[in-house]
């Protein structure tokens, strides 16, 4: 397989300056996911066009996710205390490496207009994250009509996916967030819905363990179910 350079994909990119201070901003949506600082590179003077660049994230599960904790990006997250993720795991670059290690699709929590362009660029599929009609709007402006519906159940469940799905009919989703198998069925059973992620049968704690047992136990009780 050849490898793709990240060179050979033009991309408008910032600059910062070399000065860095940190910045803190929380994301104070209602149907957010978890509180997420922002650690940035910041200018400290007047030069026109000079911008924020974040370093890293500091994310804390907000009280109204229905888990007590949340895996993700190979972070385990949770309500006491905040995990911080450096931005160098949530940047192109990752795009790049699931390319060359051969994935068939890029799924991401959060819908990112660069990121989507990058992997349109690199004829890759991608599922975005959304849970609002602002960011449903963008999604279609740029050609997507299968997103990720995250985080599911924090963001209205069932009942909100069919009052997006009244304006925007045409879109299929994955609802990802709080679900398991007291409500995967609930989401499958709307047309539109074309797979729920999950994380429950592949714990981190189980995959450290190499427990494949338990892993295949747990995935076989939930594909017995939806069948």
């Amino acid at each position: 397989m050849a490898k793709i350079n990240q060179n050979d994909v033009t991309q408008d990119v910032q600059t910062a300056t070399e000065e860095q201070a940190q910045i803190q901003a929380e994301d104070g949506a209602d149907n957010a996911e978890s509180a997420v600082e922002n650690v940035g590179e910041s200018q400290t003077n007047d030069k026109e066009g000079q911008v924020i660049v974040p370093i890293g994230y500091s994310v804390k599960l907000r009280e109204i996710h229905p888990q007590a904790t949340y895996g993700r990006c190979g972070y385990r997250f949770n309500k006491t205390e905040s995990v911080y993720l450096p931005v160098d795991d949530l940047t192109a670059e990752q795009v790049f490496q699931a390319k060359n290690a051969g994935a068939d699709v890029v799924v991401t929590p959060g819908f990112n207009p660069q990121i989507v362009q990058l992997c349109r660029a690199l004829n890759l599929p991608i599922i975005p994250g959304v849970n609002n009609p602002m960011a449903i709007e963008a999604a279609l402006a740029l050609g997507i009509d299968t997103v990720k519906f995250f985080p599911a159940e924090a963001s209205g469940g069932v009942k909100m996916i069919h009052a997006l799905l009244g304006p925007y009919a045409q879109l299929k989703m994955m609802p990802t967030g709080g679900i398991g198998l007291q409500n995967i069925q609930d989401y499958l059973a709307i047309p539109n819905v074309v797979a729920c992620g999950g994380s429950w049968f592949v714990e981190k704690t189980l995959i450290n363990a190499k427990n494949w047992s338990e892993i295949n136990r747990l995935t076989q009780e939930v594909v017995t179910l939806t069948k």
